[in-house]
């Protein structure tokens, strides 16, 4: 799968450097681009700097949901694709109906790695069929 002749780029964002460089292994070795941050360490405008095809992000403290919250609320990153990779069952769970009105998809941890890139693989496709498909009306 490639966006724009390159392979997808993704932002990894997690409070843990050791699950970081397990969510780079996993995606570099299905091809991905992969950027890593520390969740306290990254703000809204690295993200648009390092331009991200999808960012893939924790859910277990107020920082975590406030950059949900963020990167939905900003226009530069409102389209981005999201997929909570999360232990926080309960949590996303009491606010599922506004994590689904975002259009965010949520992996539950411990999760099967086959299950995680397929979930960001159908992400990806559906992000890019939107970018090629004219609105209605487009000649």
């Amino acid at each position: 799968m490639k966006l724009d002749g390159q392979q997808p780029h993704i932002l990894v964002v997690n409070d843990s450097p050791e699950i970081l460089a397990l969510k780079r292994e996993i995606f570099e070795e299905e091809g991905f681009q992969v950027s890593t941050r520390i969740n306290r360490d990254v703000d809204l405008d690295e993200i648009v700097r390092i331009g991200p095809n999808l960012v893939i992000l924790d859910y277990s403290d107020e920082a975590e949901s406030a950059l949900l919250g963020q990167l939905r609320g900003d226009p530069r990153t409102a389209s981005i694709p999201i997929v909570l990779c999360t232990g926080a069952i309960r949590k996303v769970e009491e606010i599922r109906p506004q994590i689904e009105a975002m259009g965010v998809r949520v992996v539950y941890k411990p999760f099967d790695i086959e299950d995680l890139v397929g979930v960001v693989r159908e992400a990806l496709d559906m992000d890019s069929e939107r970018q090629e498909t004219p609105p209605p009306g487009a000649a």
